[in-house]
């Protein structure tokens, strides 16, 4: 039985009493053998948490050279500063001013002053509802006390929260080393959320209610008569017409077209394209449903579509449209009454056009006879609709918050203004497990009298209707977005207004026709009522919602909280090409992740196609051909009708893609260059860490990766944000590492893992995605590892001893699972090292991929058990470890050759023995042979790499903990293939899915991890205790650099270093922050001068060609002259 969990939720002890937290990672490395313990306990290889080091008999004299004396005395200065400034970068979760904590009892950090030169050594928090008290030092909800500790990072509040809503001020001061006292920091706040049901109380989930489709029977299986029914027809293009009138277009309540065609479609109404269905196998089998009110007019009225035979195979269009007012039903079923044509002479889509020279079509037979049979679903297609709630407010305002819960995604709007800035919310989860809610100040969007609340409703994951032979499994998916709100207002005598989602809102289709995440949004600008969501707005044409209920919608919700998904930032194109067809392509400096955003002065209808993608086609047009696994056909295709209202901006609000290149057809005459731009969209991560090195290509591929990275993280991390979309761990958990280096991501991965944790299985697999079509839904060790992976580098990296506390039962659970998988301590997998030189699975196959992770699962979760305080559980699962690594050895370990191979295929490629080097798995017997062997491999294949993603992540610190960084840079820099610097001749600017020329996709992030090798080695910034409480600088330094710059934003402030080389002299500065000490270790050969500026104390026991130092805040500087 494991031991009893640690308390973390206890408030500080009480005045001058030092907390204590549970494990060490001193205790931890005392308790493993060296090679196992170091392989796995930091983010990356052998040294992240090493011993330490020693170095030669050194002076600190005052600096010279590259360490001038002016800087010697401002170093100086800065530590003898004496008393420091109060308190900043307070944050409540790991959040700043957040509006929605999920918990009562919330952790607070701050950070000292940056000048501070000494530590903390006590602290005193208080909080209170008023911010002025505050201030003063007084809070009514809670005083600490006087506090002895040094502790600033997640300090847990011991006080009373009022209620959701409820507003928490709160201001910390701190004690130094010789009791001088600091001044009260600036007041921060923070709110709790909607905590429970009650909370929620009296909100429905309202959606638009479901359509009353019309029924395929009686329509017929129609084609251009060019043969018999059944046959065999040509590949091409045939054109279909139905005209038909109405008295009164205004008196119309339901206008629904259910179409398809063997094998695809494009749909018009009076001219405007509805739809374009996408090619894909046995696509006829999925009948779409359309609203097409909006686009119907007084008098004459045509359908139109333009099917498409991939042939010679059977062909046929079926159809059923139906036009309701009032009694009078308008049926237009398939049949003889329409009209056909081989071309498409100018307006053969619009009402009026004459096609009395067309032809009759070939009748192949009512639906349900015939080749196709039965065999039709329908799937719907409805506009994403307006909702909105009129509501009286009686008094002043003086606070108001807007909770929202997304089934899908939402646009929320007070008064006709929207709220707040977040885009596509809220992120993917798990529907039917737990609904993520977003928080709002609209405090002054209210105001006396009548007011309107509306809701847009846009499908996201949770009600996909686009063919995609994914999400169409999943557990959730739904036929309708949802929604469930909350609105509170606050008056200045105490007493409330409450809005909630309920039967009592209305709701009526909106101008987006259709939306689809992947293949883009249709929007007829005509279609939308002026001043919908404003008080007064009429009221015909609107209809009460539907109240939703049934196991799709989830039992829980909780807050969002990470940063949302954001514009941040709007690319202007480079260039603009004409296409053959009459199109034109904007191209932009880089490749995005986002949607286009358009300007146009165009007539009413006139209708705009926007296709946007990551490359062009031989002919120059745009390639947004999807996945045809996943999403067949097109993607990435907006449409928009103006309005005819002037100049007209545009953007989707319920899709996005990635790209570099937007093809537009239709605009009117010749755009300007300024007509389209790129609006980049993701999680709104503040950065945190950069990096810079005197080679030009390492810099560009440090940009690759972090741009690569923020391109992937879209509420989610994705895997392709234009393909797929979806969270695979594997992926996930090769770029957690660089993601925290470039930004402050730690609640978008605290947020993600509660998805992991919501699709773990009941076996207690993690799968190899989240959110999944299903729980536990996993082949791969080395994806689902993710799992412990991830909170593991949220500790490292933040000192989160919390998230390993929420997420310790499933990492057990998946550990535990893993030994019921494995055969003798062995494991196989699907993937393995994924997509290696001229391979897409490796060839050698997964085996040895899957039990190394099994291993470092087993390791971690003892170093887990450890930091947790459960001892029995770290002694276990450290035996379990050793059980695994002798079985490792013992399979695939060849002691004669010095090599790792699995028996099967290649049988060894650099993977092989690189990733056990990574692990700390080899013998301390064989490591100097497997060593060897790398670097003789990849010599032979002239200084280049043969790795997938999980090699390419223990090649390079593989290589320069063992000696090789030289090498290790020159298999980085590589300019031809394979390499990233292969990819940068091609004119890439985001990392690719596969080394080759041609991938699928051109914004993958799952070969970042280099960058992380940039961050810790090449800079050599590393914790040396979780949440760089201490710090170690220790910098790799290759013959072929001559300088690195980088700096990392941690829990207690910025870590800089900057190193540079020139003759014989090698010269550090860096900067270690406030409340922090660090260990400095640098090259330094037998013999060498060494000067290092005052604070900066030699210490023992460092590496031989290396000298290391203490130092704590400041700034420092270290000159070596050999």
């Amino acid at each position: 039985m494991p031991d009893n969990p640690a308390d973390t939720s206890n408030p500080p002890a009480p005045e001058d009493r030092t907390p204590q937290r549970p494990g060490t990672p001193g205790a931890l490395a005392a308790s493993w053998p060296r090679r196992r313990f170091l392989g796995v306990s930091g983010l990356v290889g052998a040294s992240a948490l090493a011993a330490p080091l020693a170095h030669p008999q050194t002076a600190a004299a005052a600096p010279s050279g590259a360490a001038s004396p002016a800087r010697a005395s401002r170093y100086a200065s800065a530590q003898a500063a004496g008393a420091s400034g109060p308190p900043a970068g307070l944050r409540a979760e790991h959040a700043e001013q957040p509006l929605a904590l999920d918990t009562a009892r919330p952790r607070l950090s701050w950070r000292a002053d940056p000048a501070a030169a000494g530590r903390q050594t006590a602290y005193q928090v208080v909080v209170g509802r008023d911010a002025q008290q505050v201030h003063a030092g007084h809070g009514d909800l809670w005083d600490s006390g006087r506090v002895g500790s040094d502790q600033c990072v997640d300090v847990g509040y011991g006080g009373t929260v009022p209620g959701a809503g409820s507003r928490c001020h709160w201001a910390v001061r701190t004690w130094d080393e010789d009791g001088a006292v600091s001044g009260w920091s600036a007041p921060a706040w923070f709110e709790v959320g909607p905590l429970d049901e009650a909370d929620w109380h009296g909100a429905d989930w309202i959606q638009a209610p479901g359509a009353d489709l019309p029924s395929l029977t009686g329509s017929h299986w129609i084609w251009y008569p060019e043969g018999a029914a059944g046959d065999s027809f040509p590949d091409e293009v045939r054109y279909f017409r139905r005209d038909f009138t109405l008295a009164d277009a205004s008196a119309v309540t339901d206008a629904t077209a259910v179409v398809t065609a063997d094998d695809f479609y494009d749909l018009y109404v009076n001219g405007t394209l509805v739809a374009s269905h996408p090619q894909q196998t046995d696509g006829w089998q999925r009948a779409q449903v359309y609203d097409v009110r909006p686009l119907l007019r007084t008098g004459a009225n045509t359908v139109a579509v333009a099917a498409t035979n991939i042939g010679p195979t059977p062909a046929g269009l079926l159809a059923a449209v139906r036009v309701t007012a009032g009694a009078s039903v308008v049926a237009l079923p398939t049949d003889a009454s329409w009209r056909t044509s081989t071309t498409a002479p100018t307006g053969w889509q619009d009402a009026g056009f004459d096609d009395s020279g067309w032809a009759a079509p070939l009748d192949q037979g009512t639906y349900g006879t015939g080749v196709w049979g039965s065999n039709v679903t329908v799937d719907s297609s409805a506009p994403a609709p307006l909702l909105r709630k009129r509501f009286p407010i009686a008094a002043p305002v003086s606070s108001a918050r807007l909770y929202v819960c997304g089934l899908g995604y939402y646009v929320a709007s007070l008064n006709g203004e929207r709220v707040g800035d977040r885009e596509l919310d809220p992120a993917p989860s798990v529907y039917d497990r737990t609904g993520l809610y977003s928080a709002y100040d609209v405090t002054d969007l209210l105001r006396r009298g009548d007011n309107t609340v509306g809701l847009v409703l846009g499908r996201s994951f949770y009600a996909i209707d686009s063919p995609n032979i994914y999400w169409e499994f999943a557990s959730w998916i739904s036929d309708r977005p949802a929604a469930r709100l909350v609105l509170r207002a606050t008056h200045p005598d105490g007493s409330t207004t409450t809005v909630v989602s309920d039967g009592g809102w209305e709701t009526r289709p909106g101008p987006t026709l259709s939306d689809s995440v992947y293949n883009g949004d249709i929007f007829d600008a005509r279609a939308l009522p002026a001043g919908w969501d404003r008080p007064g707005a009429p009221s015909a044409g609107w209809t009460p919602v539907a109240v939703g209920s049934g196991p799709k919608l989830p039992p829980a919700t909780r807050p969002q909280i990470m940063p949302p998904i954001r514009v941040t930032g709007t690319l202007a194109a480079t260039s603009m090409t004409a296409t053959a067809s009459g199109g034109y392509v904007f191209r932009f400096p880089r490749l995005v992740t986002g949607r286009p955003r358009l300007r146009v002065r165009a007539p009413a209808g006139t209708t705009i196609d926007l296709r946007y993608g990551e490359i062009l086609r031989a002919d120059g047009t745009v390639d947004n051909q999807g996945d045809a696994g996943i999403t067949p056909g097109e993607i990435q295709h907006d449409t928009y009708t103006a309005a005819g209202s002037g100049l007209e901006t545009w953007e989707p609000s319920f899709s996005y893609g990635s790209f570099q290149y937007v093809q537009v057809d239709g605009y009117p005459g010749r755009p300007p260059l300024d007509a389209v731009s790129a609006r980049m969209l993701g999680t709104d991560l503040p950065s945190a860490g950069d990096f810079h090195c005197s080679d030009d290509l390492l810099d560009t591929v440090h940009a690759m990766c972090r741009d690569t990275i923020a391109n992937n993280l879209t509420g989610i991390p994705t895997d392709t944000p234009m393909y797929e979309k979806r969270g695979w761990l594997g992926d996930a958990s090769l770029f957690c590492a660089p993601s925290v280096d470039n930004f402050d991501a730690q609640t978008f991965w605290t947020n993600f893992l509660a998805v992991v944790a919501d699709d773990q299985g009941a076996d207690g697999n993690f799968g190899d995605l989240a959110p999944a079509v299903g729980p536990g839904q996993g082949a791969d060790p080395t994806w689902s590892t993710a799992g412990l992976v991830l909170p593991w580098t949220l500790y490292q990296e933040y000192g989160d001893l919390g998230i390993l506390e929420t997420r310790y039962a499933g990492m057990k659970r998946f550990v535990d699972h893993l030994t019921g998988r494995a055969t003798g301590s062995i494991l196989d997998g699907t993937y393995g090292d994924w997509c290696a030189p001229g391979y897409v699975a490796p060839p050698e196959g997964a085996r040895l991929t899957s039990t190394g992770s099994y291993y470092r699962c087993a390791v971690l979760l003892s170093q887990i058990a450890g930091a947790l305080g459960r001892t029995a559980d770290q002694t276990s699962y450290a035996a379990l470890a050793g059980q695994i690594g002798d079985a490792f050895n013992a399979e695939f370990l060849d002691t004669a050759a010095g090599v790792y191979r699995t028996g099967t295929g290649t049988a060894y490629r650099q993977s092989s023995n690189a990733y056990p080097l990574f692990l700390g798995l080899v013998p301390d017997a064989q490591r100097d042979a497997v060593v060897t062997h790398l670097v003789e491999r990849i010599a032979a294949n002239g200084n280049h790499l043969d790795t997938g993603i999980v090699g390419t992540m223990a090649l390079f610190p593989a290589l320069t903990e063992h000696g090789h960084v030289d090498l290790a840079h020159q298999v980085a820099a590589q300019r031809t293939y394979p390499g990233y610097g292969y990819w940068v001749s091609l004119g890439a600017t985001t990392l690719w899915e596969q080394w080759i020329a041609t991938p699928r996709s051109h914004d993958h992030a799952m070969f970042g991890s280099i960058d992380d090798w940039f961050y810790k080695y090449l800079a050599g910034i590393r914790p040396a205790a979780p949440g760089y409480r201490s710090i170690a600088i220790r910098p790799y330094v290759p013959s072929g650099l001559t300088s690195v710059s980088a700096h990392r934003d941690t829990p207690y402030g910025r870590v800089a270093v900057d190193w540079r080389t020139s003759g014989r002299t090698f010269a550090i500065d860096v900067t270690v922050p406030a409340n922090t000490t660090a260990t400095l270790t640098v090259p330094c050969a037998p013999g060498a001068r060494v000067h290092a500026s005052p604070g900066v104390t030699p210490t023992p026991g460092a590496p031989a060609g290396t000298a290391a130092f203490r130092a704590g805040p400041g700034a420092h500087a270290v000159t070596v002259r050999s």
